[in-house]
């Protein structure tokens, strides 16, 4: 009978830890010119930092509140080299806590969950250069040379 429950044990565990979130710690990246993010999401708190990363870094990040955010329709909208930036993006209705991104070459902008109150998303989120990524789905609309990758 203890063997049953420290199996039973072992088990809950073992798929407790397999079956963690692993939209928590991804990475997108753009065929146009290799450029990477890393987007860490740590309960409701979300980091967006360019290039490839496994921690947050000390500066050089985005960092949002995601409390209000619809778990099912959590959406990144993203534009690689637009308007002389290295990307513009946008995450519905996550709120802005500390940008220290270099403003020159990102830009993020606040949305509300209305696409057509957000200007940012109505005018450039399903053009040639700008993909929508859900990313809690593993889905990438208008794919657009962006790839997501699970770390």
């Amino acid at each position: 009978m203890k063997m049953h429950k420290i199996l039973f044990f072992l088990l809950v565990i073992l798929f407790t830890w397999s079956c963690g979130s692993q939209w928590e710690h991804v990475e997108l990246s753009n065929d146009f010119d290799g450029q990477v993010i890393t987007i860490i999401t740590q309960d409701d708190l979300r980091y967006i930092i360019p290039g490839s990363h496994r921690k947050i870094p000390d500066s050089g990040y985005l960092m949002l509140d995601i409390s209000e955010i619809d778990q099912i329709a959590d959406e990144i909208c993203i534009c690689w080299n637009s308007d002389n930036y290295k990307w513009k993006m946008t995450n519905l209705d996550a709120k802005i806590i500390k940008n220290k991104l270099n403003t020159s070459e990102y830009i993020y902008s606040e949305s509300p969950r209305n696409p057509s109150e957000n200007k940012f998303y109505y005018n450039h989120c399903g053009s040639e250069k700008c993909s929508s990524i859900l990313i809690r789905e593993n889905s990438i609309e208008n794919e657009n040379h962006t790839h997501l990758k699970y770390k």
